[in-house]
């Protein structure tokens, strides 16, 4: 019997691109991998639900609902990990492409003894479409050291850029679902993280890989070491319109999500590497927004610092964070050797 991948795919007002990206997920199919795409549409006024129905609605593989496009783009995404009825699932974004190669990143997922694998991404203009390869190869990392490198620390990691967009990656549906309830729950204890993580909906994505990691204390993660997806470059896009300083402070909210969890399960040697990173991130982030007089949120940046750190004490891995923080200094002053990824 074939393995069901699901895509969560919300959408609005992308008529010209929305298709693309739902055809580039049902081509995920093989012997042994078949596709769902989830595709949420936010009532969109350009006209894309009624062609979405013209052209998917008699497909068994799409599933399409309107939703209220008051509902925001978050609850979406949850609502979405709702209506999921298979093991294996992801999200999709409506402008973006997927390799058709990448069933063979599901396929070997779903044959394995795995419950994640991911890839790489690649930015390219939305009026195209990346040149794809195959996967040539795929490199087995342990879980921390993975994680570890999203903290600046890419030890034995042969490849820069580690992506944060859930379309490079494939979960469970029983990680999709804790990672509902621990969004919700860290969103709801200051305003920032409701800002930048519910409202602008950056950091959340980042969360299912740091979620999937710290779950996996045993055993590797399998990384298809090519390119995977490609993230689409316009004007509207979400980098392009929230700009840098904006996604710096909404991936670096997640990261301390990472570290809270990690403290709560006692790890305490990573959760120092971790602290440290965090600090130096908000540290530069703040200087950064404050040079250029954007004072606006600067109060509960360094709260969150501050609670990094006592967290820290209250953990007795306050020594050990200074002291990785003088290492990650260090670490940031050398030339990077990583290799680029492979074209």
């Amino acid at each position: 019997m074939k393995q069901v991948v699901t895509f969560i795919l919300p959408t609005r007002n992308r008529k010209h691109l929305v298709r693309r990206a739902i055809d580039s997920c049902l081509a995920c199919e093989n012997e042994t991998v078949s596709a769902c795409v989830i595709v949420i549409d936010g009532e969109s006024d350009d006209g894309t639900f009624a062609d979405l129905k013209d052209a998917y609605g008699s497909d068994p593989r799409v599933q399409l609902i309107q939703n209220s496009k008051s509902a925001g783009f978050m609850n979406t995404c949850f609502q979405g990990v709702e209506l999921v009825k298979s093991k294996w699932v992801t999200f999709m974004y409506d402008d973006d492409v997927l390799s058709p190669y990448f069933v063979d990143m599901v396929g070997k997922l779903v044959s394995g003894d795995d419950n994640f694998i991911m890839g790489y991404g690649a930015e390219y203009d939305a009026t195209g479409v990346y040149p794809f390869k195959p996967i040539a190869a795929y490199k087995d990392y342990a879980a921390a050291q993975l994680l570890l490198t999203y903290y600046g620390r890419p030890r034995g990691i042969d490849f820069n850029g580690l992506p944060v967009s859930p379309i490079c990656c494939v979960t469970t549906l029983e990680v999709l679902h804790e990672w509902t309830t621990q969004v919700t729950r860290f969103c709801s204890r200051n305003s920032i993280r409701q800002h930048f993580m519910l409202k602008r909906n950056i950091g959340p994505d980042l969360m299912i890989y740091l979620l999937s990691l710290v779950r996996q204390t045993t055993g590797a993660v399998p990384v298809a070491v090519a390119v995977v997806a490609q993230f689409s470059a316009h004007p509207a896009s979400m980098s392009i319109r929230y700009g840098s300083s904006e996604l710096r402070i909404g991936y670096w909210l997640a990261k301390i999500w990472a570290f809270e969890f990690m403290c709560q399960t006692k790890r305490r040697h990573e959760a120092a590497i971790c602290a440290s990173a965090i600090v130096l991130m908000g540290a530069r982030i703040l200087m950064s927004r404050l040079t250029r007089v954007e004072t606006l949120w600067s109060g509960l940046i360094v709260a969150e610092m501050s609670g990094v750190l006592w967290s820290a004490i209250r953990n007795r891995i306050l020594l050990r964070t200074i002291t990785e923080s003088y290492l990650h200094i260090v670490h940031w002053m050398r030339p990077r050797t990583h290799q680029a990824l492979p074209t």
